[in-house]
């Protein structure tokens, strides 16, 4: 289900991503850690919903859950967890639903923590088929980027309590908490736990007095390596390259953050160049070819380090820091690692800016084409053209593809600018064999 953690973050999710899928209301999957997230969802037999804990709003609902409640796809929309119940039954359960600290128990009697014993009698929920008396059991999770809760109903009017003692409830908890701080894939922390980390390691270097370094890496050309293996070779292959990091990072805590994206947070350090020594370990390491489904494939990891207190003293700056020198090594064309410097911040805003500028240019009359013609050595008998873009900047002037054509792959444009490239030329071809021309 999971961004390539760079997906559209409009799209709502269970654990952080999308929850895809038949239930109600569940938006598609992203990538592989959500989706463990959306297997669970989709295929656990009782009724499991997601509701905001603020308004009690429904936000997703099983295939189970739309079929015990009788709900379609298009009929969330302003209903809350409390239609769920019978009318009178309403208003009674409203403080229960809000208990502040998931996990606990809705039923018959007052909200219980889930750390608790036996719970009371059922309480009444109205299902298509009619009333029945059920257990609700509440979990803390993340839906769409914010807190939110996971609601699993418990049918106990046919079955004994029992089915669903405490050891099933805290395997629930405990299930749903890794899926929303853990990358299932790797084993490794997710983004969310990595910064939770690092600002522990930040306290600890704080007190004694040391430096901690931040690397963040890209495996530059994974996702072209994945288009073509199989996704178990994919997920293989990151499990190589989480092993590898593993092993080269003594001490170190180690993040998966998106599809091709990690992040290390050091041991405390004595000075900078530790930093340097470890960057250039974890690019040694990385660039071992891989065997995988009878192919040999090799990372070109690019490599961002930034070092507290050097560059930053808080965990979004350092990060911030490393990122923008991961965008200077990636200017190398090949495996290396760059240390941040002050002067990549002014670098990273005129990217920003320069993105942006892109964005507006295609399809606004911008680019052009050049044509070089090929000729046939034998008789200088025109054989061809090639087509040579380039972008007439308003301010700029005439940019070259090498100033331009890395920003439109990084930023998940290139397919718009190749197809904008593809219809100036085939426009300028219909009009030479409209005058004669013949290529």
């Amino acid at each position: 289900m999971g961004e390539d953690e760079r997906e559209d973050g409009r799209h709502g999710g269970l654990a952080g991503d999308g929850l895809g899928g038949a239930g109600a209301g569940a938006p598609r999957g992203r990538d592989a850690r959500a989706a463990a997230t959306e297997d669970f969802f989709t295929s656990h037999p009782q009724p499991v919903v997601v509701f905001d804990p603020r308004t009690l709003e429904l936000l997703a609902v099983n295939p189970a859950g739309c079929s015990t409640f009788g709900l379609l796809p298009d009929t969330l929309s302003g209903l809350r967890i409390l239609d769920l119940h019978p009318g009178e039954a309403r208003n009674a359960l409203r403080s229960r639903y809000a208990v502040s600290v998931p996990p606990y128990v809705v039923d018959g009697l007052a909200a219980q923590s889930a750390g608790h014993g036996a719970v009371g009698a059922g309480v009444r929920l109205a299902g298509k088929a009619g009333e029945f008396d059920g257990v609700v059991n509440v979990f803390e999770t993340v839906f769409d980027g914010r807190p939110a809760r996971l609601a699993l109903v418990n049918d106990v009017t046919q079955h004994a309590r029992s089915q669903f003692d405490l050891n099933e409830r805290l395997a629930l908890a405990q299930k749903v908490q890794y899926l929303a701080h853990n990358d299932p894939v790797t084993d490794l922390p997710n983004r969310e736990r990595f910064e939770t980390l690092l600002l522990d390691a930040l306290s600890a270097a704080r007190a004694a007095n040391l430096k901690v370094a931040v690397l963040y890496l890209e495996l530059h050309g994974f996702r072209l390596i994945h288009d073509g293996i199989s996704q178990a070779a994919a997920d293989d292959m990151l499990r190589a390259a989480a092993r590898r990091l593993r092993t080269v990072a003594h001490g170190a805590q180690v993040a998966r953050f998106g599809t091709d994206e990690f992040a290390i947070v050091t041991r405390p350090l004595s000075d900078t160049v530790e930093a340097t020594n470890i960057a250039q370990r974890v690019v040694a390491t990385l660039v071992e070819p891989l065997n995988l489904d009878g192919k040999t494939v090799t990372f070109r990891p690019r490599v961002g380090v930034a070092v507290f207190p050097d560059h930053a003293d808080k965990p979004g700056d350092l990060l911030k820091a490393a990122s923008q020198a991961k965008f200077r090594a990636k200017a190398a064309r090949g495996p290396s690692f760059a240390v941040f410097r002050p002067g990549m911040r002014v670098q990273a805003q005129e990217r920003l800016t320069l993105e942006g500028e892109l964005r507006d240019a295609l399809g606004s009359g911008q680019l052009t084409l050049y044509y070089q013609p090929r000729l046939r050595l034998a008789d200088a008998k025109l054989v061809g053209v090639e087509a040579l873009v380039r972008w007439r900047h308003p301010e700029r002037g005439l940019l070259s593809p090498d100033s331009f054509v890395p920003l439109a792959e990084e930023a998940g444009l290139i397919g718009t600018l190749g197809r904008e490239v593809l219809e100036l030329a085939t426009s300028q071809l219909r009009l030479w064999q409209d005058g004669g021309f013949t290529v």
